[in-house]
């Protein structure tokens, strides 16, 4: 799911001997060519959820709001605001003022305005269609785009922790918790908290109404994409370089990877899926993994906890321009094969105007739809390669 400052604290809430980081990957030694095809104005946008259709996409900015864009024309749409969210502070404002206050200028005033940071959709029928949203602050939320009635509803109550990527999925709705027991503005504190692993995979159960853990050995657990077949959700372990399976139908991690050991600390994920039958998936579809390009220097801060604590111990003045240059600008997507978890393709960039790095979409024609948190806008681009 983000920040500068939250990718401080994925190297503080680990242990570094639980991190299986292999050999630093080598930077590729040339860009992806690309075509930008379009740029659209938004405050830092986190998961990008393009419509079936090829019409709009969603996207939760660091604003608190939930803008809707049209994606030919690059209209966009206030879907929901911050007063949606949490409606008993903002009751007596008006929208100007709630506009002025939650402007993304300062971390400090998330825990009112919120950040939305996952969006799924879901179909009940042909007439209704809905989506899943996920508030790093508030919990987890259901919003239906027509009918009457309230349209916004929340799920999942939870404060005092960072929620993160959402999946529905039936009877269930399925949601990561990147730390438990911290929020997202909290990162300046969770630096010093080396009590890893504290991140967890959650699900709700409609029909019961009992919210679970299923797992809270996570590395910084980010987004999720369900398979093809519908047998197992795909989970982002950013810190470890990973992505982790679970089993839906014994509901259970399994002890295999879909991929480990990734040149990029990956973030946000999303399955394009091979045309089949309901009888024939099997998964064959192609996985975007977008994320940052490891680099030496971080590496070797994340396998060494002496390290890691003399580098922590200094100030942010000092420490805030190094982490930065083993980020930004080196994002990347990674293309892999959903049955082997082997990487088929990878889109780089080291210029720092695409930013290839929160969350990505590919459309028709080779082209994708990426949105970065380092920047105040998303972008449409085409691969020439």
């Amino acid at each position: 799911m983000k920040l500068l400052l939250f990718f401080l604290a994925l190297i503080a809430l680990c242990s570094c001997d639980g991190i299986p980081l292999g050999p630093t990957p080598p930077i590729p030694d040339s860009v992806s060519n690309i075509e930008v095809l379009q740029v659209y104005d938004l405050p830092n946008p986190e998961e990008v959820l393009v419509d079936p259709t090829g019409t709009f996409f969603l996207t939760g900015g660091n604003d608190g709001y939930v803008y809707k864009v049209n994606i030919l024309t690059g209209n966009k749409l206030e879907l929901l605001t911050p007063r949606d969210f949490n409606p008993e502070y903002f009751e007596e404002w008006n929208d100007a003022d709630i506009r002025e206050y939650c402007n993304g200028d300062d971390l400090a005033k998330e825990p009112e305005c919120g950040r939305v940071l996952g969006i799924k959709f879901s179909y009940f029928h042909a007439f209704r269609r809905s989506i899943y949203i996920a508030n790093a602050y508030f919990g987890v939320y259901h919003y239906r785009f027509r009918g009457y009635g309230q349209r916004l509803t929340t799920i999942v109550p939870k404060t005092g922790s960072f929620i993160n990527d959402i999946l529905p999925y039936g009877p269930y709705v399925f949601y990561t918790d990147s730390h438990t027991h911290k929020q997202r503005n909290q990162v300046p504190y969770v630096v010093m908290d080396l009590d890893a692993p504290a991140g967890s995979l959650n699900v709700y159960n409609w029909m019961t109404g009992e919210t679970t853990i299923l797992a809270d050995d996570f590395y910084f657990a980010n987004g999720m994409a369900l398979s093809s077949d519908g047998r197992y959700i795909y989970v982002s372990e950013t810190n470890a370089a990973r992505i982790r399976k679970f089993n839906i139908v014994t509901m259970t991690m399994e002890e295999d990877y879909l991929a480990s050991d990734l040149p990029v600390l990956t973030d946000n994920i999303h399955l394009i899926e091979e045309p089949c039958t309901f009888f024939s998936c099997n998964n064959e579809g192609t996985l975007l993994v977008p994320g940052y390009w490891r680099q030496e220097g971080l590496d070797n801060i994340l396998r060494d906890s002496a390290a890691m604590a003399e580098f922590l111990s200094t100030s942010p003045a000092v420490h805030l321009p190094i982490f930065s240059s083993w980020i930004v600008p080196y994002g990347a997507i990674l293309e892999l094969d959903e049955a082997t978890g082997e990487i088929q393709r990878t889109i780089f960039d080291n210029t720092g105007k695409f930013m290839l790095a929160a969350s990505a979409h590919k459309l028709d024609d080779d082209e994708y739809i990426v949105g970065s948190v380092f920047v105040p806008y998303a972008i449409r681009f085409r691969l020439l390669d």
